[in-house]
């Protein structure tokens, strides 16, 4: 199975940049930048009744762009809390492909409070593949979606290596199946959470009965 190569510089995390975040949202970002340009420039030259048509027109321009990015936004985030939904047994969470198995354990932490960054993905496996942020602390996820293989202990001994040189305060390891006897061994004392299948799978009922439970202001 391919594996994804570690980073030259594993020390450092790659979080959204500016850079990053205008290259994901290119066209809208580029159209709004073009058009609050031409707006200016032209009312610059603009009488006082032009300017004021202008300003409306300005204000339904960032109103629509605000718009179509809150629908897109709230699709994506509804689109991840059906695919926890969705799940109703190891069966189907087996069945996930990799990339939804990875959005899967993202929205399961991301539903319990953690800020969320996935991590580009280079392949099938292999280092980091989601940043949990929580008050400023960073916990390191790999998911290990084997559907016939055990996660042994080098994968654990690996992610320890990984938490000292990245200063991140824990890691936890994901898998679809089982881990070693020698694994869980050597995540003892350790600052690693091993969660296996059964534990996902608890993972998921926990989050789906927060979700379907009604509102409480008080709570």
């Amino acid at each position: 199975m391919p594996r994804r190569r570690r980073q030259s510089n594993p020390s450092l995390i790659t979080l959204p940049t500016s850079r990053s975040l205008l290259r994901r949202g290119g066209d809208k970002a580029l159209i709004g930048i073009a058009g609050t340009g031409f707006l200016v420039w032209f009312a610059s030259h603009a009488d006082e009744s032009t300017l004021a048509i202008l300003v409306v027109i300005g204000l339904f321009i960032a109103a629509g762009i605000a718009g179509v990015w809150w629908f897109e936004r709230e699709a994506k985030a509804r689109a991840k809390r059906e695919l926890i939904a969705r799940q109703h047994g190891l069966a189907s969470i087996a069945q996930l492909s990799w990339p939804e198995f990875e959005e899967l354990v993202g929205e399961l932490y991301r539903q319990r409070g953690f800020n969320v960054t996935p991590r580009a993905r280079g392949g099938a496996d292999g280092g980091i593949d989601i940043v949990l942020e929580l008050d400023g602390a960073l916990t390191l996820v790999q998911c290990k979606h084997w559907k016939s293989t055990t996660v042994g202990a080098p994968i654990v001994r690996e992610m320890m290596g990984i938490i000292f040189d990245q200063r991140a305060v824990a890691g936890k390891i994901v898998c679809s199946g089982k881990f070693t006897r020698q694994a869980v061994e050597f995540a003892k004392g350790k600052p690693i959470e091993l969660v296996n299948g059964e534990a996902l799978w608890s993972l998921v009922e926990e989050t789906k009965r927060a979700m379907s439970a009604p509102w409480n202001p008080q709570a």
